[in-house]
């Protein structure tokens, strides 16, 4: 989410509307005797979301599919969490799970979570979870810039103390930003944001912190500069050290993860 300061969100209140596109191809291989459930089986396409904080847990289902269905190819998963049912952090799972009962030499039954696609989470309350914004006025000042001020990005939070994106409100291009549509986010902020983050990797990968793996990743603090950025290329397969392959990717992850705002 973006730390705006003219727009607040209060999930005590307001909805959570959660739309993301994904394609699942090769999908046969889970059917038949190698797979996970029979050839004539069935599974289920569903979304997973809970708190541990406030004990809540709901489970929907999306879509099912068999082994003769066509792949599932930019399919949108969309849907709204009411206000008021959670409170702390909340973790949203796309998952797999057997519609029919599933493979002999699995001793499992009909409605076994098989895997989970992705995993999301999303801090309610607190500043962990946002991109700090801050604003200025003086016509004598570039659009934007961003400010590294931190001493150890696998500790320091992301937060405007130790890193930020700054956007100059009286610079003429401003208004193209669109700042005062919060929370939308304008096709411009979405490049300056996708430019801002791409300056933080930078500045990541050359002090040195690994980010190549979850493994590598497991002693980044929760809610830290490096956390942060790992989670924006944590789809990136090629090499992260290439400037050109880093700025072609982050700005995919960006827009995927704004898709909709």
């Amino acid at each position: 989410m973006l730390k705006e300061e003219t727009y607040s969100f209060d999930f005590s209140q307001d909805d959570l509307h959660y739309s993301k596109r994904i394609t699942f191809q090769n999908h046969q291989y889970l059917f038949g005797k190698e797979g996970l459930v029979s050839e004539e089986g069935e599974i289920g396409l569903g979304v997973k979301y809970f708190s541990k904080e406030s004990q809540q847990q709901y489970t929907k289902v999306l879509a099912s599919f068999k082994k003769d269905t066509p792949p599932l190819t930019d399919k949108l998963i969309d849907f709204v969490i009411p206000g008021g049912y959670f409170r702390g952090n909340i973790v949203i799972e796309i998952i797999l799970f057997a519609v029919t009962p599933i493979a002999e030499h699995f001793p499992l039954t009909k409605g076994t979570v098989l895997g989970k696609l992705e995993s999301t989470k999303f801090l309610l309350e607190g500043e962990g979870g946002s991109f700090p914004i801050l604003h200025h006025e003086d016509p004598n000042e570039p659009l934007w810039w961003v400010d590294c001020n931190w001493e150890d990005a696998a500790i320091d939070t992301f937060h405007e103390d130790y890193v930020s994106l700054n956007i100059n409100r009286q610079h003429p291009d401003a208004k193209d930003l669109k700042l005062d549509a919060m929370p939308q986010v304008s096709p411009m902020l979405k490049n300056v944001i996708t430019s801002a983050l791409y300056i933080i990797a930078q500045k990541v990968i050359q002090e040195e912190y690994n980010l190549t793996s979850e493994d590598d990743t497991s002693d980044f603090e929760e809610g830290s500069i490096a956390s942060a950025v790992s989670y924006f290329l944590k789809d990136i397969e090629e090499d992260k050290s290439s400037p050109e392959i880093l700025a072609k990717e982050i700005q995919k992850s960006v827009h995927e993860r704004f898709e909709g705002m």
